[in-house]
């Protein structure tokens, strides 16, 4: 369970960054800094926040039992 504003945040980040990685094929990402590469478009910018935030209605709390098992 998430704390509070701060873990949110967090979490946020951590999830903006994996899909970045994934879509650009980079091995790490900077999501705080990612919107201010010079050329990047609104549209890209905003195709990186549909895909969190449509990660984060599929995987987010509430959706307990839509989570990858994780594996010890």
């Amino acid at each position: 369970m998430l704390a509070g504003p701060l873990d949110v945040n967090g979490v946020s980040v951590n999830v903006l960054e994996l899909i970045i990685c994934a879509h650009t094929g980079a091995s790490a990402a900077a999501p705080r800094l990612w919107d201010t590469v010079p050329g990047r478009t609104v549209d890209q910018v905003r195709t990186l926040l549909i895909a969190g935030a449509a990660y984060a209605r599929t995987y987010g709390p509430g959706q307990q039992s839509a989570l990858p098992a994780q594996r010890d």
